[in-house]
């Protein structure tokens, strides 16, 4: 599949700007519908939310009307929510860091991550 790269810089930024959005929705308005979408406190878990919907929205819309051309984006999906995972944990856990700006790191480091790699594997 070829994605051409102003579509994807776009769409990469929108989705890690409601990805940012999401972070606040809870807040903004609880009820059970959001707290399924966004992150209710503040573990490295909950923070997968932020990386899942946005991503999954994103390659839904970047692959309307190319059959079989989310396969990949589906497939990396998990990948990501493992690697953010990882990435919170190390940093949190094993390092003890708390700065912000690690954490917007390496947020837009898995979702620019999410947006490349699916364009290498669709052929």
């Amino acid at each position: 599949m070829y994605y051409s790269k102003r579509q994807l810089l776009l769409t990469c930024i929108a989705a890690m700007l409601a990805g940012s959005l999401l972070h606040f929705l809870y807040t903004w308005w609880p009820n059970p519908v959001t707290a399924l979408l966004s992150p209710i406190n503040e573990s490295l878990w909950e923070h997968v939310k932020l990386v899942f919907w946005p991503y999954l929205g994103a390659a839904a819309l970047l692959n309307r009307g190319r059959p079989g051309g989310i396969r990949p984006w589906l497939l990396l999906l998990p990948l990501l929510a493992g690697l953010m995972l990882a990435l919170g944990w190390l940093y949190h856990i094993t390092l003890g860091g708390e700065a912000m700006w690690v954490d917007l790191a390496i947020y837009a480091l898995v979702m620019a991550l999410g947006f490349w790699l699916p364009t290498r594997f669709s052929g």
